[in-house]
C-alpha cells in the first residue's frame, strides 16, 4: 500500500517544471504546513529558504517543536526525510510562515506559503497557499466546535487575511490553496471570502477531509463562485470531513487504517501514481453517524450550541488538561469527574438536554442504517463474498 511517503520516494525526483501539481501533491503540502518553522522561515514573502533546508532545520530540533504536537510522530520523521531528498519538494522557496496561538481568543491559526514553477506561465512561479490543520491543543480543538455556532471564528477570519497578503506581495502569481483538517475549512473559507479580483486567480482549492460550513455561509455569493474550483476530499470513514455543510465537489477515497479515527490521519490514504484511490462512497455508518449529527446540530439553537461547546470546554479546563491525548489519562479522567459536580445548573441543564437530543437523533435514523447493512450484506451474497 502506498501513502504519500511512498509517493516522495516514487515521484520525488521528477520536478514541478516536468510534471504540475497533481492531488497527491495537495496533501503533501499541506502536512508540511504542520511543520513548526518557527527561527527558520521568516514572516515576510521575501524567499530566503527552500523546503529541504527548512526541512532539514526542522527535523533537528523535531522532538522540541513539531513533533510534541503530532499523533504520528514517526511518519512525520520519515515524510520530513523524503522532502530533504526529494527534488521536487526540497528546491521549492518557501516563505511567509505565519503562527498565532492565544488562548483569550481561542485561536490556533498557521500558514505557509511555496513559490512552485508554473506550467502554464513557464518562467514564473505559482504560490501553493497551505492552512496548518487542528493540532493536538484543547485550544484549537474549541475553536472547531465553536464553528458550530460562529459566522466566523478568529482562525478563519485570519486566513483572508493571509491569503489577501500573499495575493498583494505576488501580484502577478497564480494561486493554489490547500489544508488538511480545519486547515481544508480554512482553505474554503479564505477563497470564498476574499476579494473578487484575488479569487479570479485561484486554480484549485483542496479541504482534505475537513469540516463544512453552516448552510448560511455556503449559501453567500463569494462560496457559490469558487465552488468550480474546490473539493473536499475524505476517507470511506471520513468523521470530521463529513461535519456540517458541504456544497463544494466530494471525492470519497481510500484509507488503510480500519477504524474510523484513524483515517483523519493523512498518512494512511491510499495514493495510486499521483492521485488517491476513490471509492464509491462513505460507508453506512459514516453516513448514519453524518445523518445523526446533522439532525442533532438541527435541533439545537445557536445559542444552545454555543452553551454547549462553552460547558464541555469548562470541564476540560478546569481539569487542567492541554492537550486531547492527555484527556483519557486516569488524572484527567479523576479531575474532569471531580468538576462536573462544580458546574453550574444552566450549563447542566444544556449538556443533558444535547445529550437527550442526540439520543433522539440517533434513534431516528437508526432504522435507515440497519436496512442500509441488510442490503449491503444482500448484496455481498449475491456477489459470492
Amino acid at each position: 500500500m502506498q501513502n504519500m511517503i511512498e509517493y516522495l520516494k516514487w515521484r520525488g525526483d521528477i520536478s514541478f517544471k516536468r510534471q504540475p501539481i497533481c492531488e497527491a501533491d495537495y496533501l503533501v503540502f499541506a502536512q508540511l504546513s504542520y511543520m513548526s518553522y518557527d527561527n527558520i522561515v521568516k514572516d515576510s514573502f521575501v524567499p530566503e529558504i527552500n523546503v529541504g533546508k527548512a526541512a532539514e532545520a526542522v527535523l533537528k530540533n523535531f522532538e522540541k517543536t513539531s513533533g510534541r504536537r503530532m499523533i504520528s510522530y514517526a511518519q512525520n520523521v520519515l515524510f520530513l526525510q523524503e522532502i530533504i531528498n526529494s527534488p521536487r519538494f526540497s528546491e521549492l522557496p518557501i516563505c511567509g510562515y505565519t503562527d498565532i496561538f492565544s488562548v483569550e481568543k481561542q485561536e490556533q491559526f498557521s500558514a505557509v506559503t511555496f513559490l512552485m514553477p508554473d506550467n502554464e506561465e513557464p518562467g514564473k512561479n505559482a504560490c501553493v497557499i497551505a492552512f496548518r490543520g487542528t493540532d493536538s491543543t484543547i485550544v484549537g480543538w474549541k475553536e472547531d466546535f465553536n464553528m458550530a455556532f460562529s459566522d466566523a471564528v478568529p482562525a478563519q477570519i485570519d486566513a483572508v487575511k493571509y491569503l489577501s497578503r500573499v495575493a498583494e506581495e505576488f501580484p502577478m502569481q497564480r494561486l493554489y490553496v490547500c489544508g488538511h483538517s480545519k486547515g481544508g475549512n480554512l482553505s474554503v473559507y479564505a477563497s470564498a471570502f476574499c476579494d473578487r479580483d484575488i479569487q479570479d486567480r485561484i486554480v484549485g482549492v483542496r479541504s482534505l477531509d475537513g469540516p463544512g460550513f453552516s448552510e448560511e455561509t455556503i449559501m453567500k455569493e463569494g462560496f457559490r463562485r469558487i465552488l468550480d474550483r474546490s473539493e473536499t476530499v475524505v476517507p470511506s470513514s471520513s468523521i470530521v470531513g463529513i461535519l456540517l455543510e458541504h456544497a463544494e465537489s466530494f471525492t470519497v477515497i481510500r484509507s488503510y487504517a480500519t477504524t474510523a479515527p484513524f483515517q483523519h490521519d493523512p498518512f494512511t490514504w491510499e495514493i495510486s501514481r499521483c492521485g488517491y484511490i476513490p471509492v464509491e462512497t462513505i460507508t453506512d455508518a459514516t453516513k448514519y453517524l453524518d445523518e445523526t449529527l446533522k439532525i442533532w446540530v438541527a435541533d439545537m439553537t445557536p445559542d444552545m450550541r454555543e452553551k454547549l461547546v462553552n460547558g464541555i470546554y469548562q470541564i476540560v479546563s478546569s481539569a487542567g488538561v492541554e492537550d486531547v491525548r492527555d484527556l483519557l489519562s486516569q488524572k484527567s479522567i479523576f479531575t474532569i469527574l471531580k468538576s462536573l459536580k462544580k458546574l453550574d445548573p444552566e450549563t447542566v441543564k444544556v449538556i443533558t438536554e444535547a445529550a437527550v437530543l442526540f439520543q433522539k437523533a440517533a434513534r431516528s435514523q437508526l432504522p435507515g442504517f440497519l436496512e442500509r447493512l441488510r442490503d449491503s450484506g444482500k448484496e455481498k451474497i449475491s456477489k459470492g463474498k
